[in-house]
């Protein structure tokens, strides 16, 4: 994942806080699925500069934990707001005791990890029975539509996007019921619009947003506009996704 776009001050200007479509809006919506209770603890995951965190923990007073890989990021949550817990660690390998956390949110996180597998198994570790999941993340409506070989831009959290069919099985193979799944791509049109308008063009953002290569030079305009064509072909759309660990049915969706 290129996370060097999230320093960038047009990203920045264009995503909020947040980083990602929606915002704290369809935050609030997870929140108010998941039926949390002031004192439930509730782990934030790949919490950036903190803002689920901090929302979660002052509007229904649960004990919020943010997780995050980047000090840098972290850093900026604990400057930000002091009413959350911010850890430094690996979503691969979680910090946590088992069945530790009531609640978990993974936002805008999940569809770049290259093992989606390993993670969810980290997430059910670190949730007590019947723990929820709470989604907000990337997925392809058309996936068989990239030109094979261009590639998917390594930015945000589109690098490891795929289906809905094939979205909803790594949940299920992970141990989780999937509750409620929600098309919320109107929010993904309106993020990409406003970088477009911050950038200047849909090329000077894929530019920006491609990074280096696996040599780590800077990715060429050419191969950037290249993996920004088969990003449109695949139709990337946003989704809502509550799921409780194990078999258990959620309390409110």
């Amino acid at each position: 994942m290129n996370c060097g776009l999230y320093k960038q001050a047009p990203f920045r200007r264009a995503a909020g806080a947040e980083f990602r479509p929606g915002g704290l809006r369809l935050t609030g919506e997870l929140a108010a699925a998941c039926g949390l209770r002031p004192g439930e603890r509730v782990l934030d995951l790949a919490c950036g500069i903190g803002s689920t965190a901090s929302y979660l923990s002052q509007a229904y007073g649960v004990r919020a934990t943010g997780l995050d890989s980047s000090p840098e990021l972290l850093g900026e949550a604990g400057v930000r707001d002091g009413s959350a817990e911010w850890t430094l660690g690996s979503a691969d390998a979680l910090p946590f005791p088992d069945a530790w956390f009531d609640a978990v949110f993974a936002e805008c996180f999940l569809s770049g990890c290259a093992d989606k597998s390993t993670v969810l198994s980290e997430v059910r570790r670190v949730l007590r029975p019947c723990g929820r999941l709470a989604v907000s993340d990337m997925y392809l409506r058309e996936p068989g539509a990239a030109p094979k070989g261009a590639g998917i831009p390594a930015a945000t959290c589109l690098s490891g996007a795929i289906g809905k069919d094939a979205t909803l099985a790594v949940f299920d193979q992970a141990g989780f019921t999937v509750a409620l799944w929600e098309d919320r791509s109107e929010g993904l049109k309106t993020l990409m619009a406003s970088l477009i308008m911050e950038y200047g063009s849909a090329a000077a953002f894929w530019e920006a947003a491609a990074g280096e290569d696996e040599d780590g030079d800077a990715v060429s305009a050419s191969a950037a506009a290249a993996r920004g064509a088969a990003l449109a072909a695949a139709r990337p759309g946003y989704y809502l996704l509550l799921a409780t660990s194990g078999l258990c049915g959620p309390r409110r969706v």
